[in-house]
């Protein structure tokens, strides 16, 4: 198992934003990303990625289990056909969160992410998008996490196993994710 990372911006088109959208932002609230938006993605071997010019091969299923998570999907069902000449059917399922000792709400991403000297020297933030996702035996095999960074151009890291994804993979998952594509059941 390899972990890779990428980092994600997002490009928003304010030029056609509504008169909520802007209010909403000012006031600190996280804007959904529109159609209208990119999203691009910078993996570590330096490829540039914009995700309205991907589409995977493999048909991933989202479904949602839990109420209080309304950005990500509670489950992500897809047939790992990536590195060998079977069909094996994968399930991650989202890592619920920690309570600190203040009683917050928390994930820790720091197994996941420990090799990225990016992740370990950036300022992280609260956001509903930040997401861990584990295998069956609670490995962590994907994650996504928000940069403190401007809100016009949010900037966020993801992690994934390498030995699961490939970048199209990772590219049809965070715009679906970020889009709220996922059509979760």
């Amino acid at each position: 198992m390899t972990i890779t990372y990428a980092e994600i911006t997002i490009i928003r088109n304010v030029n056609q934003e509504t008169v909520f959208e802007t209010m909403s932002r000012y006031f600190g609230y996280e804007p959904y990303v529109s159609s209208k938006d990119d999203i691009i993605l910078l993996f570590d071997d330096t490829t540039i990625c914009n995700t309205k010019e991907c589409s995977s091969n493999r048909k991933f299923i989202f479904t949602n289990h839990n109420e209080h998570i309304k950005s990500v999907p509670h489950t992500i069902l897809f047939t790992n056909s990536k590195k060998s000449n079977c069909d094996i059917n994968i399930t991650l399922t989202y890592k619920k969160s920690h309570l600190d000792s203040l009683g917050q709400a928390y994930l820790n991403f720091n197994p996941i992410f420990k090799n990225s000297v990016k992740y370990n020297h950036a300022n992280k933030t609260a956001s509903s998008f930040n997401c861990i996702y584990v295998d069956p035996a609670k490995v962590q095999k994907l994650a996504i996490v928000k940069l403190k960074s401007n809100e016009e151009k949010p900037r966020f890291m993801v992690a994934y196993d390498d030995a699961l994804f490939e970048k199209v993979d990772i590219m049809y998952l965070v715009d679906s994710m970020f889009k709220n594509l996922c059509g979760c059941v």
